[in-house]
């Protein structure tokens, strides 16, 4: 009879308990990663947010500086349908039209009493604020347009400019070139262009 050798018995591995899901998202390191992920994300949105209305804040802005400035140079435009006007007047609103402070001709020495309102638009005719005005409102409404009145706009300073080149090339005296420009047979289309370009920048024309 064999006697069979007696073997110890074997000891059971000892498993370690497994995690649960809210035991792992519970630890440090990942709570760690996620706080960061959530704080990135929500300084990417407040930023990009930040950035988006400081563009709306600066359009707006533009655009009431330009109808602000085109408004105050229409003003000054109305002077030359008064019954009477100084040539002084007349060289300011020519200034407001095209954007200068003045003109000099070869008889005297006459300067309009012209100045922007805002200065980053000097140099700047009418025909071009109105331009940008048309080019800056289409960045949020696609069919805005005032092309009538930047077209108005442009006649306005053809007309002038007309009186001007009479005066500087010395076809007739200052006083005869400014009496036949306001007198001319196109008065009355000067009066409708000047309404034209001052109902673009009034409320109710503008979104």
């Amino acid at each position: 009879m064999e006697l069979e050798e007696a073997t110890p018995a074997e000891t059971p591995k000892s498993e370690s308990p497994k995690k649960t899901t809210w035991e792992i998202l519970n630890t440090p390191f990942v709570l760690f990663v996620m706080t960061s992920i959530v704080v990135s994300g929500l300084s990417f949105f407040y930023q990009e947010y930040a950035n988006y209305r400081k563009q709306v804040d600066d359009r707006e802005m533009l655009i009431s500086h330009l109808q602000t400035e085109i408004r105050y140079r229409m003003d000054v435009v109305s002077y030359l349908v008064q019954p009477t006007f100084t040539s002084t007047s007349w060289y300011t609103a020519h200034g407001a039209l095209i954007g200068e402070s003045g003109n000099k001709d070869s008889a005297d020495i006459i300067k309009g009493e012209y100045s922007p309102i805002y200065l980053v638009f000097a140099q700047r005719s009418v025909t071009s604020l109105l331009w940008e005005l048309q080019e800056t409102q289409r960045r949020t409404i696609k069919t805005f347009s005032i092309q009538n009145s930047i077209d108005a706009a442009r006649r306005l300073s053809a007309s002038m400019n007309e009186a001007v080149e009479m005066i500087t090339q010395g076809v007739s005296g200052k006083h005869d070139a400014i009496w036949h420009f306001i007198k001319q047979p196109a008065e009355e289309a000067f009066r409708e262009d000047i309404r034209l370009v001052r109902d673009s920048v009034t409320s109710q024309n503008n979104p």
